[in-house]
């Protein structure tokens, strides 16, 4: 990606549900790692 600037101490990323390939792809361009995440939902599927 042109123009990103990835900070020399680095950076976390999480991924909810919404859009986990789209997490993977600013991970390989960034060359970072997505974070482990554990999500629940509450009885009436909310996250």
């Amino acid at each position: 990606m042109d123009g990103l600037s990835v900070p020399s101490h680095g950076f976390k990323l999480l991924s909810g549900t919404a859009n986990r390939a789209l997490a993977e792809e600013i991970a390989r361009h960034t060359g970072a790692d997505l974070c482990r995440v554990t999500l629940s939902r509450f009885a009436d599927g909310e996250i």
